[in-house]
């Protein structure tokens, strides 16, 4: 008997969505457009839903293994051409995985602490002169 999904289970979205990434990314390697950009919103929308349910970027980097082992589109392109396009797709998804987080962190407003005097510390450290 199958497994039941909860609707809130991110797995079946993941998946589609690495299977979106990598289509766009066969788009991108085989007719040399423009397509990078679209393999890049893709992968931070994949991304931001990953860590939104707590899917750790290793977890991501295995499902995109398995969805490209199972894309038949991959199968047709050479050796080479197959392993240089998953390892840039995999090198993309963890660094668009951490970068998304540093911009969310750069698009908060800065929180202005107050100073505390130098003297208030010297109860800790001794006189700071």
């Amino acid at each position: 008997m199958g497994r039941l999904l909860k609707e809130s289970d991110p797995g079946p979205r993941l998946v589609r969505g690495a299977e979106g990434v990598l289509r766009h990314a066969l788009e991108s390697g085989q007719l040399g457009s423009d397509a990078h950009n679209a393999v890049r919103r893709s992968l931070r929308s994949l991304c931001r839903v990953a860590r939104s349910h707590g899917v750790h970027v290793e977890q991501l980097v295995v499902l995109c293994k398995d969805a490209w082992r199972n894309l038949p589109q991959a199968r047709e392109l050479a050796p080479e051409a197959r392993a240089a396009l998953i390892e840039g797709v995999i090198s993309q998804c963890i660094d668009e995985y951490y970068r998304t987080d540093r911009t969310d962190m750069a698009l908060r407003e800065p929180v202005e602490s107050p100073r505390v005097p130098d003297a208030s510390l010297s109860f800790m450290f001794g006189p700071l002169s």
